[in-house]
């Protein structure tokens, strides 16, 4: 098996990173301030921070337009 090399990340297991993730959601406080969240989401990368509160923002943005409440009741199943 090949060396990690020293620049290599090491993630851990998914389950660790899908928990960790649900709790920093589950405790943002405000929700509208982009800003804060992702200044503290991106404190310490490293390269490219304003490419990825962009991207971030445009995700946020995207996801909100495409999870809004329909206007009406879905249709009963007629299965």
């Amino acid at each position: 098996m090949a060396a990690v090399r020293a620049h290599q990340l090491v993630l851990p297991p998914c389950d660790v990173v899908i928990k960790a993730v649900a709790d920093y959601v589950r405790n943002i406080k405000n929700t509208d301030d982009l800003d804060a969240i992702s200044s503290d989401v991106f404190q310490h990368s490293q390269s490219r921070t304003d490419d990825k509160v962009s991207r971030f923002k445009r995700a946020v943005a995207y996801y909100r337009a495409t999870n809004k409440p329909l206007p009406y009741p879905p249709a009963p199943y007629l299965g």
